[in-house]
């Protein structure tokens, strides 16, 4: 035991260490005692010498095929615990669907008391969302969603971003499982968690067969590129499992669209699809769509922009083309693809033709199959939809957030002719004072365009000064949370979900990572983090656990 928890253990006050505004600790309570849970492991993890734990993210690492390392650590929470973080889920998920049913049915009135229509027609422009109103039918919205969650130094909880669409996670709640109790035996005999990954799944084909049309269709999980790792080949093997056909470039099945539907065809024959499960985005999944081409235009556009070896005049192209018309509020896609061929190094647009299914976004459109992710909303993933959404759960649900957002302000404000400028007061304030605050793009992903200023050096944060100058419509800023820790890592819970008509199905098993504490402070697995496992036990009865029961030093 060390010097610390020996002296919490004989009624020295926390205080003394100074708790109250630190980090909450996510493995000892206040009183230097382990939560639940973690009394079982925590011998055997403080077993571990710094050899054997760096021993242990290499092996980890070649059971991910190289995707992510496990942290030899799990995240252990109580029944309880999760328990409000799905209601909370669950409430946020619903609150989001009302609201995109009102925007899809062109209830303006509605919509604008909510959100600004000048601040949501910026944010759906953002996504390339635009092309796809009036095409979305308001009672078939569904997506996948994954709020990411942290534990602020309060012990509450409080979601930091919102992640619809193609996430990442879903493939990793029973690999992660298996791979820490292979490599940790003595977990299994020390702890019987209570969550089962497997039943999500479950859950998930039950609801698509609730679903499907027409109702004898098959399920099918459609995959194409580009992936981001090997985790899709997970998700493959999962729901192959559960009696899903699986369609993707590499499959000798394959989904063909015609004007009767849409169809799984192989050496055996041609099945009716009734419902097709998106591992990816509707851009790279069907491009022969109108609003799906132009999303790929515009993103083979901005990649090309950024790319080394591009000349000026093609850059200058590029720029001119992804321009939005003052007019009309819309890009030209025939310009985009004009400055394409402009660019030195050649877009790949022919190869997502070659692996799509012709006519699949049309056929979701129309109703001719169901799916679990609906085109056109991936704008409530932009981090400045993130500010109105506990208004969303207050209006549509009558009630208060369970789990709140963190206090956001935007640097970007309208003068009188409705030019978005920046805030000069506000960055003033945060620039003068930058260990309070965190910046960040609110069209960023991954830890991308993130500045969080009690974690770098103040010329890093600096850095981000000129850029919010230039497009302050792109920026908001958060004052400092501290995530919990861990260990000797700060970290943070994404819980795997699903949206549709029917509610929201989420995952008793939540995906989690990690980060060391001299970090970025950015929980993401590309910067230096590892993924961890994550474990639901019963609450503790009455009665508080020994202090010293399993523990050693």
């Amino acid at each position: 035991m060390s010097f610390k928890r020996l002296l919490l253990a004989i009624g020295f006050p926390i205080s003394v260490f100074g708790a109250e505004s630190g980090p909450y600790n996510e493995v000892f309570d206040a009183t230097g005692a382990p939560r639940p849970g973690y009394s079982q492991i925590l011998p055997h993890y403080e077993k571990l010498s710094a050899e054997d734990k760096k021993r242990f993210a290499r092996d980890t690492l070649k059971d991910f095929r190289g995707d992510n390392a496990l942290d030899p650590l799990p995240r252990i929470l109580t029944e309880s615990e999760l328990a409000l973080l799905r209601r909370g889920v669950e409430q946020r998920g619903t609150a989001i669907r009302l609201f995109l049913q009102d925007y899809f049915a062109g209830n303006r009135s509605t919509v604008e008391t909510l959100i600004p229509r000048i601040v949501l027609d910026r944010i759906v422009d953002r996504s390339q969302d635009a092309a796809w109103v009036g095409q979305v039918d308001p009672a078939r919205i569904a997506f996948p969603y994954g709020p990411d969650i942290i534990r602020d130094p309060q012990g509450a909880w409080r979601v930091i971003e919102d992640n619809p669409g193609f996430i990442g996670g879903p493939g990793d709640l029973i690999h992660a499982r298996e791979t820490l109790m292979r490599r940790m035996p003595a977990y299994r005999q020390a702890l019987q968690p209570v969550n089962e990954p497997e039943q999500f799944y479950r859950e998930l084909v039950e609801r698509y067969r609730e679903l499907t049309n027409p109702p004898d269709g098959r399920i099918v999980l459609y995959s194409t590129p580009p992936y981001p790792d090997r985790e899709d080949r997970r998700i493959k093997r999962i729901f192959s499992e559960l009696d899903v056909d699986i369609v993707g470039p590499s499959t000798q099945k394959r989904l063909i669209v015609d004007q009767a539907g849409v169809w799984v065809r192989d050496g055996a024959g041609t099945r009716r699809a009734g419902f097709v499960i998106l591992n990816g985005e509707h851009a790279f999944v069907d491009p022969s769509h109108p609003a799906a081409y132009e999303r790929t235009l515009v993103e083979e556009a901005r990649s090309h922009l950024s790319e080394e070896g591009q000349s000026a005049r093609a850059k200058a192209a590029l720029s001119r083309a992804l321009a939005v018309d003052p007019a009309t509020g819309k890009r030209n896609p025939e310009a985009i693809r004009q400055a394409l061929r402009l660019s030195e190094v050649s877009n790949s647009l022919p190869y997502y033709k070659k692996v799509a299914a012709k006519g699949l976004n049309a056929a979701i459109l129309s109703g001719k199959v169901a799916t679990n992710y609906s085109p056109g909303l991936d704008f409530i993933g932009d981090k400045e939809f993130y500010v109105y959404v506990d208004s969303l759960v207050r209006h549509y649900l009558k009630d208060e957030p369970i789990l709140r957002n963190i206090p956001t302000q935007r640097f970007g404000i309208p003068d009188s002719t409705g030019k978005i400028l920046a805030d000069q007061a506000l960055l003033e304030k945060v620039f003068a004072d930058p260990k309070r605050y965190v910046i960040k793009a609110v069209d960023g992903r991954g830890g991308d365009a993130v500045w969080v200023g009690a974690k770098i050096p103040a010329e890093k944060f600096e850095s981000a000064k000129p850029l919010i100058l230039a497009e302050p419509e792109r920026f908001i800023v958060q004052e400092y949370t501290p995530l919990s820790i861990a260990g000797d890592k700060i970290v943070d819970l994404r819980m795997i979900s699903a949206v549709d008509s029917r509610g929201v199905i989420v995952s008793k098993t939540p995906w989690a990572r990690a980060l060391p504490l001299d970090g970025d402070g950015k929980v993401n697995l590309s910067s230096s983090g590892r993924e961890m496992t994550v474990l639901i036990v019963q609450d503790p009865e009455t009665g508080c656990p020994s202090l010293f029961s399993g523990i050693s030093r």
